[in-house]
Parts: structure tokens; C-alpha cells; sequence
């Protein structure tokens, strides 16, 4: 079971997202099958403090700036057995998860797409019992108080859309088998965002007849937490990974971020002849209005991207008119 992630946010044992990974690793000793191993690679010269488990927890450190698809990559050559479960750090596993991957593992083949819970933010996490002691958590309970992901567009089993809706969400918890992957090639190196890298991933597994379904179970429990939104600091990042989508698979990335950048009015659809790769063209650098205007208003939270998209639009922040101009702006207080 690999994990990936930016070693700055964890540096600090106790900052929020070191506590949301301890939470999430002592989740995996609860499990009715536990993880053959898990890995957890960090970028840059962070070192983690890391739970004791009946399975080995190794630490992979690689160098900072290291992309996210060298990272995924890198965990797939390390990683040990023949089924990989990618998990995202805040999200923890309840009981059963890996047995319903290990079963679904049997019947199909390629990416396996396991159900989200949100925490919502009154399911806080326990406070720590000392400085070696953290406390377990109550996965009962908070399976609970979970509520359906806001992303997640159907909780039963198929197809996961193509059309971009679901991008982003499988990506948080899935399973593949290592043949499979390898089949496939590995990720693609060249894209510097794991949600467009992963998109490319889904379009050559269904080119080749695996198409990446949701499942039924394999829950996870995505801890809550506030963060800006959309991700500013990967406009340009998002960008160039479009433009290659686009050349690529001449369709546009289905990337759910890039129509939010376009209604902060930072980014417009390509115009014929004016010189552009891909879809999307740049306007303007983030200002800091636009990093203010990415916090949710106190008070609130951005549950899912679907709701700060139509959170945008119901402020008309920016109106993107057929030709990609700004015809209106409005607050976004």
C-alpha cells in the first residue's frame, strides 16, 4: 500500500497533516486484512514518525521536486505482492476495505474504485493521549457520522464517467493489480499533477479494455480538513498537463479545476490562431484577491469542487462569454 506526499506539510510531527497520516496508518492495524506492507514516500528531507504496526511501514525519501508521477512510479517498483491499493494520506481505511479490494481483485481486471466518506468537520479526530501514545481512532463511530462525498456522483458499482466529474475522486482510494499497471506502462512521467496524470492513466487502461469501476465497499474515511480551493499554486502546473492531455488524446484534460480558474478569470478556451497548446490559455498571474477569494468564507467549507464551481457561478466572479472574454465580474464576498 504506497503512499505519496509533499514532505513540507509534514515536517512538523505535530501539524494537521502528520496527525491525519498517523490516523490514517493506525486505521490499517484495525483491518480484518492487513496490508502486506505499506510505504510512504515523502519528497524532500523531512522524516516522519511513524506508528508501529504487525506490518512493516517503510519510509521512501526522495529527493524535493521529485514529480508526483516519479513518485507513483518509484512506490510501484518498491512496493511488495501482486495488488497495489493507492490511498491518500487523510484517508482512512475502515475493516473491510482491503478485503473487498482483495475480493474484487478476483473478478475484473484494472483500476478498482473503492467508496468515500467525508468527515464533516464535527467528526473531529481524538486528541492525543501523550507523545508516543496517539489514539486509535473509533471507525465505527466515525463511519457513522460519514456523509456521501460530495464528488462522488454514484455511491453503487460501475463505470466510473469519463467525462471528468468522478476525476480527482478515484484517485483517493483505488486498487490495481501490479500486472495490470505494468500492462499499462506505469504513469506517465511527463504530467506534473497526479489528477491529470491519473486521467491519462484511466484513458490508456480503457483503450486497452479496463475501464476503472467504482466498487462496492472498499470504503475510506476522507478526514475533514479546510483548504483553499482551487489549488492556485498548480495553475501552471495544470496547464502544461492539459496542453499534453490534449495532444495526446485531442480532447480536452477532464481536469475539474481548470473551469474553476476560468471563472476567477486567470485562464480562457484557446482561441483558433492565436498561438496556444491545448484547450486553455493563461490570462493573468493569481493576485492576492484570488488567494483570498479561495478560502472558503468563515464560517464554511468547500465540501467538493462541484460546490465551489457553483459557488463562483452563482457570484458571477466571472462570466466566460463564446470567445473566452470576461464580460462581467461581480464579489465574491
Amino acid at each position: 500500500m504506497p503512499f505519496d506526499m509533499d514532505g513540507d506539510a509534514y515536517a512538523a510531527q505535530e501539524s494537521r497533516a502528520a496527525q491525519a497520516l498517523e490516523q490514517t496508518l493506525l486505521s490499517l492495524r484495525l483491518s480484518a486484512r492487513p496490508p502486506r506492507e505499506v510505504i510512504v514516500a515523502v519528497t524532500g528531507e523531512a522524516r516522519l514518525r511513524l506508528p508501529q504496526a504487525s506490518f512493516p511501514i517503510r519510509q521512501l525519501r526522495l529527493p524535493e521536486g521529485t514529480g508526483p508521477m516519479v513518485v507513483r512510479n518509484t512506490l510501484t517498483h518498491e512496493a511488495q505482492g501482486e495488488l497495489l491499493v493507492f490511498l491518500d494520506p487523510q484517508c482512512m481505511a475502515t475493516t473491510t476495505m482491503m478485503d473487498d479490494y482483495a475480493a474484487a481483485a478476483q473478478r475484473q481486471r484494472g483500476i478498482m474504485a473503492g467508496g468515500i466518506g467525508f468527515l464533516p468537520p464535527a467528526a473531529q479526530q481524538p486528541e492525543k493521549r501523550g507523545p508516543h501514545l496517539p489514539m486509535v481512532p473509533d471507525l465505527v463511530a466515525l463511519a457513522d457520522d460519514a456523509q456521501t462525498h460530495p464528488d462522488r456522483p454514484v455511491p453503487s458499482a460501475g463505470l466510473v464517467p469519463a467525462d471528468g466529474t468522478a476525476t480527482g475522486l478515484w484517485g483517493a482510494n483505488w486498487a490495481i493489480r501490479v500486472a495490470d499497471l505494468q500492462a499499462l506502462g506505469g504513469f506517465d512521467e511527463a504530467y506534473r499533477t497526479l489528477s491529470v496524470g491519473e486521467a491519462d492513466l484511466a484513458r490508456r487502461a480503457a483503450a486497452r479494455g479496463m475501464p476503472p469501476r467504482w466498487i462496492e465497499g472498499a470504503v475510506a474515511l476522507h478526514q475533514y480538513r479546510a483548504r483553499p480551493l482551487p489549488p492556485l499554486e498548480q495553475l501552471d502546473a495544470l496547464l502544461a498537463d492539459a496542453a499534453q492531455f490534449h495532444v495526446t488524446w485531442n480532447q480536452p484534460a477532464p481536469e475539474r479545476w481548470l473551469r474553476a480558474f476560468a471563472l476567477m478569470g486567470l485562464i480562457a478556451p484557446c482561441r483558433r490562431g492565436d498561438g496556444s497548446s491545448g484547450a486553455w490559455r493563461k490570462l493573468r498571474e493569481p493576485t492576492d484577491a484570488d488567494h483570498e477569494m479561495t478560502n472558503p468564507p468563515e464560517g464554511q467549507v468547500w465540501p467538493g469542487s462541484n460546490h465551489l464551481v457553483d459557488w463562483l457561478e452563482d457570484r458571477a466572479v466571472v462570466r466566460l462569454d463564446s470567445r473566452g472574454g470576461r464580460p462581467g465580474a461581480g464579489s465574491a464576498a
